[in-house]
Parts: structure tokens; C-alpha cells; sequence
């Protein structure tokens, strides 16, 4: 089955180069093997401590925490053109 931990590394790889975030090196010394099913994601944002179960958690924590962001205030809004609305 594709979730097999046999095509772990691979499926990270994978998803990896769909975000365009990180290499499979960065994630393999960012992940947390706690058991072979328990697997914990660093965020790629420096200075940010949260982690994830999956990429695809990790992925929205990222576009709603860590996008759109005004520099002057640091609220963050869920589109660009909410922000820039902000900033005009």
C-alpha cells in the first residue's frame, strides 16, 4: 500500500519537491521518528518550534501562519489582497 512505511522516505521525498520547501536530507534531520508510525514534522521557518504529523498539517500551518503577513503590525491575513488592502 502507498502508506507503507517501506515507501516512507519516498513519500516525503515526494512531497517535499511538490512544496518546492525542502530537500529529503532537511526533512530526515527535522522528523522525529518516535515509533515507525509516529512521525513528527519540524516547521521550515526559522525560529518557529511547531511541529506536525504530516506535511499536508504542516503545509497549512504555513500558508496561515507564516503567509501574508504585514510587517509593521504582524497580523496575518488569509489572502494577499486582504493584506494589501490592509497596507493601502
Amino acid at each position: 500500500a502507498p502508506d507503507d512505511e517501506l515507501f516512507l522516505l519516498g513519500n516525503l521525498e515526494h512531497e517535499a519537491q511538490r512544496l518546492h520547501i525542502l530537500t529529503l536530507n532537511e526533512i530526515l534531520d527535522d522528523i522525529e521518528f518516535n515509533s515507525i508510525f509516529e512521525v513528527s514534522f519540524k516547521c521550515p521557518v526559522s525560529g518557529c518550534k511547531s511541529r506536525f504529523t504530516s506535511i499536508a498539517l504542516m503545509e497549512a500551518h504555513h500558508h496561515s501562519v507564516h503567509e501574508n503577513v504585514c510587517a509593521t503590525c504582524r497580523r496575518t491575513y488569509t489572502t494577499k489582497r486582504l493584506l494589501d488592502l490592509h497596507l493601502a
